[in-house]
């Protein structure tokens, strides 16, 4: 029996060669779901101390595939973009792609990785994925996502990384996306 779609948020980052592996990873995802709603991409730290500060941003949309089904094939396209797990703590990073939240996952519930306390902690998925979802309100809280995120974006958490600056294939995307790819990703 084939599932029904199913809206999927999945944060992106790189510090390393930024533009040739997001905007990779933004074709591969398009390749594979179909449309995808992209976020800003935001300019972060390295929470874990490095010099070397990424890019981050989230894409959204839908799919037939269970959780497990969606981490197994956003891993391979990690992998595929020359991902090196084996190191640990401020190494360079080509690709990350995190399942953030699965809507109306196996269960009927929607299925977060993060909890409220965390997202509160991590700018750099809390931002893009409130831009995507602005009414969406933290799980199992009234809090809305976008409240905390004008927050941290006031506080200098993260600064927009200038479109002109990214590159991030427009063209290629612009093509793609009927034109809209400027608009998209701002």
């Amino acid at each position: 029996m084939k599932r029904s779609a199913r809206r999927a948020c999945v944060g992106f980052a790189s510090n390393t060669d930024r533009q040739r592996h997001l905007a990779a990873a933004v074709r591969a995802l398009m390749r594979q779901f179909g449309e995808v709603e992209i976020s800003a991409v935001y300019r972060s730290v390295d929470i874990m101390g490095s010099s070397a500060f990424y890019w981050n941003g989230a894409a959204a949309f839908d799919t037939a595939l269970d959780w497990s089904q969606l981490q197994a094939q956003l891993k391979t396209i990690e992998d595929r973009a020359g991902r090196d797990r084996s190191q640990r703590g401020g190494a360079l990073v080509t690709l990350d792609l995190d399942l953030l939240v699965l809507c109306d996952a196996e269960d009927g519930e929607d299925r977060w990785a993060l909890d409220a306390a965390a997202l509160e902690c991590a700018p750099h998925v809390l931002v893009p994925l409130a831009e995507l979802n602005p009414g969406w309100c933290f799980p199992g809280t009234q809090t809305f996502l976008s409240s905390s995120a004008d927050r941290a974006m006031n506080a200098g958490a993260l600064e927009v990384v200038d479109a002109a600056s990214i590159g991030f294939g427009l063209a290629d995307l612009d093509a793609t996306l009927g034109g809209a790819a400027s608009e998209v990703v701002t």
